[in-house]
């Protein structure tokens, strides 16, 4: 984010799959301080509830296959093919 020209003010860090409390939204809200809260499309979907949407930025994140399409279709294809046979 900081190469891209955001300024960071301040950062929570969370684990994987974590359960959001009243207490941990407090702490974002307050640590935001007015400012944007940023937080991942994953977690956004426990978050949306509990935030003002219109104060929080989400990222999202896709994936360009560059090189190889043609062995994951085909191994993809396989698998598909395995669990329709079943």
């Amino acid at each position: 984010a900081q190469q891209a020209g955001a300024h960071i003010a301040d950062s929570a860090l969370y684990p994987d799959h974590h359960d959001y409390s009243v207490a941990n939204v407090a702490d974002i809200t307050r640590r935001a301080a007015g400012g944007p809260i940023v937080t991942t499309e994953k977690d956004w979907v426990k978050l949306q509830h509990q935030l003002d949407a219109a104060n929080v930025w989400i990222l999202t994140q896709s994936v360009v296959i560059e090189s190889g399409a043609d062995i994951i279709d085909a191994a993809l294809d396989g698998v598909m093919h395995a669990q329709r046979s079943r």
